[in-house]
């Protein structure tokens, strides 16, 4: 899947759920935006046993468009959430930048980029990044864990 920067325009309909924030839509053209992405991230937890919520809110990008809306996960794991931005690592991000990642990377680590949670669910993110080798597969990962 790649991310959908044609679709950032006036007069698109990017409401969760609609447009490039269709999962089945970017299933089938290949092209999404972060509600699609968080969408299916979610969704495949779910399948996998692994708690996940789809989350959103507003995300900084200095430089940029400022302020501007977001979707991305919340996901537990050893009894702690952390934040998944699959959107973020897929658009110019290392595979692992957005992957795990705890409250103090989100809010000072990231170069200035700050999020805010609107429907945190009474979720409240480690401070802390998930401890793991970074230079590792994603396959391996998940073997490890399970």
């Amino acid at each position: 899947m790649e991310y959908d920067y044609k679709s950032i325009r006036p007069g698109v309909d990017l409401s969760f759920g609609k447009g490039p924030n269709d999962p089945a839509k970017a299933l089938n053209t290949g092209l999404g935006v972060c509600g699609a992405y968080a969408q299916l991230y979610k969704d495949l937890c779910d399948k996998a046993g692994l708690m996940c919520e789809f989350v959103y809110g507003k995300a900084f990008i200095p430089g940029n468009t400022g302020i501007s809306g977001h979707a991305w996960n919340a996901v537990n794991m050893d009894g702690k959430w952390y934040h998944v931005d699959c959107c973020w690592s897929d658009t110019g991000g290392g595979l692992y930048d957005y992957y795990m990642r705890g409250e103090r990377f989100i809010q000072v680590g990231d170069g200035g980029n700050f999020r805010e949670m609107y429907n945190g669910n009474g979720i409240t993110i480690s401070e802390t990044d998930y401890k793991f080798d970074r230079s590792q597969s994603y396959a391996n990962i998940v073997v490890k864990r399970y």
